[in-house]
């Protein structure tokens, strides 16, 4: 955070404070208040994120634990020891999830898919596609709906597209719509 301006970093420590509230009150809605959100800076930043997220595509299931020692646990994942621990005490074998993790297979298989991001421009965490099937075609294809959303501040967006809106505006339906009757 060193790198950016004294106002900036107070802003997003803010905005950041502000959606872990609304995270909390989500989960108090919903009912799972033991699911409470204790988020705050992790000291080591960047966080090194490769071998976590090759220990993921080992084991999906891995996002929540190594989410929490990252970003609440204040864990430095980096250290192999750690994030063997973090893996054991979240129910899998840490020393197996890192051997499959380091293997050839798990390694091509996360270069290929931070290439499949960079192609499809996604530039961050979280980013959100969504796809819909080509119905009409009969084809049985998927086409993506509107553009990527990126950020929790636009989770809204996503929900629109999955509860069947186009990405279209309304600014930009009114003029189609015009500009076919005439």
């Amino acid at each position: 955070m060193a790198a950016i301006s004294e106002q900036k970093r107070n802003y997003m420590q803010l905005d950041h404070r502000d959606w872990v509230r609304w995270w909390n009150a989500v989960n108090d809605q919903e009912g799972r208040p033991d699911r409470n959100i204790d988020f705050h800076w992790a000291d080591i930043f960047p966080i090194r994120t490769p071998m976590l997220l090759k220990a993921v595509l080992v084991e999906p299931k891995l996002v929540g634990p190594l989410f929490r020692a990252c970003w609440e646990s204040n864990l430095d994942m980096a250290n192999d020891d750690i994030l063997s621990k973090v893996i054991s005490d979240a129910g899998y074998s840490g020393p197996e999830v890192l051997q499959q993790a380091n293997e050839q297979k798990c390694k091509a298989d996360l270069r290929a898919r931070t290439a499949e991001a960079k192609e499809v421009g996604i530039n961050g965490v979280p980013s959100y596609r969504v796809f819909r099937r080509k119905q009409a075609q009969g084809d049985g294809g998927w086409k993506q709906i509107g553009d990527i959303v990126w950020g929790q501040d636009l989770i809204t967006d996503v929900e629109d597209y999955i509860a069947g809106w186009d990405g279209v505006t309304t600014a930009e339906a009114g003029a189609r719509s015009i500009s076919s009757k005439l």
